[in-house]
């Protein structure tokens, strides 16, 4: 069964005492992840559903910044993993929860 869904995702602001690099902003930004084309309820589908939403948090959080700059690497981090861990929640389908609580693996091609 399909739905109309949309995962709105909100940046999760974190602010930093005395750093104007990190002020907090006027609001937040959004984007919708529009999954109505999606079958929550297949494996297939949650993970479709989870690349979006991953997009997404990306977006929202700003970009990778560069891994020389660790302390932003880990900001940009925790938003995007905070922001993904919300926006599952408010799509509560235990197919893409489920894909959450797996931990995350790189694969890397072979020479």
């Amino acid at each position: 069964m399909k739905r109309n869904v949309a995962v709105a995702l909100a940046a999760v602001i974190t602010s930093f005492a005395g750093s104007s690099a990190f002020a907090m902003p006027e609001a937040a930004p959004s984007v919708k992840v529009q999954l109505a084309d999606v079958d929550l309820a297949s494996q297939a589908g949650a993970q479709v559903a989870m690349r979006r939403i991953s997009n997404a948090a990306q977006t929202v959080c700003g970009g990778a910044p560069d891994l020389r700059n660790m302390s932003r690497y880990a900001i940009y981090n925790r938003c995007r993993r905070e922001t993904i861990e919300r926006a599952v929640g408010q799509l509560d389908r235990p197919q893409v929860t489920a894909l959450l609580a797996k931990p995350q693996t790189r694969e890397f091609a072979s020479r």
